[in-house]
Protein backbone atom coordinates (compact mmCIF):
# COMPACT_ATOMS: atom_id res chain seq x y z
CA UNK A 1 0.00 0.00 0.00
CA UNK A 2 1.28 3.80 -0.78
CA UNK A 3 1.92 5.28 1.94
CA UNK A 4 2.56 9.37 3.41
CA UNK A 5 4.30 10.24 6.53
CA UNK A 6 2.02 12.89 8.71
CA UNK A 7 2.63 14.03 11.84
CA UNK A 8 0.42 13.55 14.43
CA UNK A 9 1.10 15.26 17.77
CA UNK A 10 4.92 15.24 18.41
CA UNK A 11 4.67 11.67 16.18
CA UNK A 12 5.12 10.65 12.67
CA UNK A 13 3.33 7.70 11.29
CA UNK A 14 2.56 6.51 7.33
CA UNK A 15 -1.04 6.20 6.75
CA UNK A 16 -2.79 5.15 3.87
CA UNK A 17 -2.18 7.52 0.59
CA UNK A 18 -5.48 7.68 -0.89
CA UNK A 19 -4.52 9.43 -3.96
CA UNK A 20 -1.38 7.62 -4.54
CA UNK A 21 -3.55 4.49 -4.09
CA UNK A 22 -6.24 5.75 -6.79
CA UNK A 23 -3.43 6.43 -8.94
CA UNK A 24 -2.11 2.99 -8.91
CA UNK A 25 -5.24 1.41 -9.37
CA UNK A 26 -6.20 3.41 -12.45
CA UNK A 27 -2.73 2.80 -13.70
CA UNK A 28 -3.14 -1.35 -13.28
CA UNK A 29 -7.18 -1.52 -14.06
CA UNK A 30 -7.29 -4.79 -12.08
CA UNK A 31 -10.22 -6.90 -12.62
CA UNK A 32 -10.69 -7.92 -8.85
CA UNK A 33 -8.94 -6.71 -5.75
CA UNK A 34 -8.91 -9.14 -3.03
CA UNK A 35 -8.74 -7.96 0.80
CA UNK A 36 -8.18 -10.25 3.84
CA UNK A 37 -11.59 -10.05 5.54
CA UNK A 38 -10.23 -9.45 9.01
CA UNK A 39 -11.95 -9.32 12.65
CA UNK A 40 -11.27 -8.60 16.30
CA UNK A 41 -11.93 -10.65 19.33
CA UNK A 42 -14.01 -8.49 22.03
CA UNK A 43 -11.71 -5.80 23.19
CA UNK A 44 -8.88 -6.28 20.76
CA UNK A 45 -8.07 -3.47 18.49
CA UNK A 46 -8.70 -3.10 14.89
CA UNK A 47 -5.60 -3.71 12.59
CA UNK A 48 -6.30 -0.61 10.62
CA UNK A 49 -5.87 2.84 12.49
CA UNK A 50 -9.19 5.00 11.80
CA UNK A 51 -6.94 7.86 10.48
CA UNK A 52 -6.94 5.24 7.54
CA UNK A 53 -9.88 4.22 6.90
CA UNK A 54 -11.18 7.64 7.10
CA UNK A 55 -8.65 9.16 4.49
CA UNK A 56 -9.23 5.90 2.89
CA UNK A 57 -13.25 6.17 2.80
CA UNK A 58 -12.91 10.17 1.72
CA UNK A 59 -10.67 9.08 -1.61
CA UNK A 60 -11.61 9.09 -5.03
CA UNK A 61 -9.88 5.46 -4.32
CA UNK A 62 -13.02 4.10 -2.91
CA UNK A 63 -15.33 3.62 -6.18
CA UNK A 64 -12.11 1.71 -8.12
CA UNK A 65 -12.11 0.01 -4.53
CA UNK A 66 -16.07 -1.21 -3.96
CA UNK A 67 -16.23 -2.24 -8.15
CA UNK A 68 -13.58 -4.96 -7.60
CA UNK A 69 -13.79 -5.82 -4.23
CA UNK A 70 -13.16 -9.73 -3.20
CA UNK A 71 -12.67 -10.90 0.19
CA UNK A 72 -11.48 -13.81 1.81
CA UNK A 73 -10.83 -14.97 5.58
CA UNK A 74 -7.21 -15.94 6.86
CA UNK A 75 -8.19 -19.87 7.33
CA UNK A 76 -9.94 -20.08 3.83
CA UNK A 77 -6.51 -19.05 2.15
CA UNK A 78 -4.38 -19.96 4.23
CA UNK A 79 -5.96 -23.42 3.55
CA UNK A 80 -6.04 -23.27 -0.08
CA UNK A 81 -2.68 -22.05 -0.26
CA UNK A 82 -1.01 -24.83 2.10
CA UNK A 83 0.16 -21.83 4.84
CA UNK A 84 0.83 -22.36 8.20
CA UNK A 85 -1.26 -20.05 10.42
CA UNK A 86 1.86 -18.55 12.17
CA UNK A 87 3.13 -15.30 10.29
CA UNK A 88 6.67 -17.13 9.82
CA UNK A 89 5.29 -20.15 8.05
CA UNK A 90 3.13 -17.31 5.37
CA UNK A 91 6.81 -16.35 4.37
CA UNK A 92 8.10 -19.59 4.18
CA UNK A 93 5.23 -20.93 1.92
CA UNK A 94 5.81 -17.96 -0.41
CA UNK A 95 9.81 -18.43 -0.42
CA UNK A 96 8.62 -21.77 -1.60
CA UNK A 97 6.21 -20.73 -4.73
CA UNK A 98 8.05 -17.68 -5.58
CA UNK A 99 11.89 -18.78 -4.97
CA UNK A 100 12.80 -16.30 -7.43
CA UNK A 101 11.38 -13.92 -5.21
CA UNK A 102 12.33 -15.32 -2.19
CA UNK A 103 14.32 -11.68 -0.77
CA UNK A 104 11.04 -10.20 -0.86
CA UNK A 105 9.85 -12.12 1.55
CA UNK A 106 13.26 -12.73 3.79
CA UNK A 107 12.47 -10.07 6.87
CA UNK A 108 10.12 -11.04 9.87
CA UNK A 109 8.87 -7.32 8.77
CA UNK A 110 8.10 -9.07 5.44
CA UNK A 111 5.38 -11.53 6.38
CA UNK A 112 2.39 -8.78 4.93
CA UNK A 113 3.91 -8.69 1.55
CA UNK A 114 4.11 -12.97 2.21
CA UNK A 115 0.30 -12.87 2.94
CA UNK A 116 -0.52 -10.49 0.22
CA UNK A 117 1.33 -12.79 -2.18
CA UNK A 118 -0.44 -16.11 -0.64
CA UNK A 119 -3.77 -14.81 -0.93
CA UNK A 120 -2.94 -13.48 -4.51
CA UNK A 121 -2.26 -16.86 -5.24
CA UNK A 122 -5.73 -18.11 -3.88
CA UNK A 123 -7.51 -15.52 -6.30
CA UNK A 124 -5.58 -17.04 -8.94
CA UNK A 125 -6.37 -20.55 -7.99
CA UNK A 126 -9.78 -19.87 -7.32
CA UNK A 127 -9.87 -18.59 -10.28
CA UNK A 128 -9.06 -21.65 -12.36
CA UNK A 129 -11.33 -23.72 -10.85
Amino acid sequence: MPTVAVTVGKKQRNVVSAPLLATMLRAHDPAEIWLEKVSTRPGEVPWVPLRSVVVLASSRAWPLLLASLSTVTPAVWKKATGCPADKGGARARAMQLFPTAADQFKRVKDDGRAEAALIGVYAVTRNQK
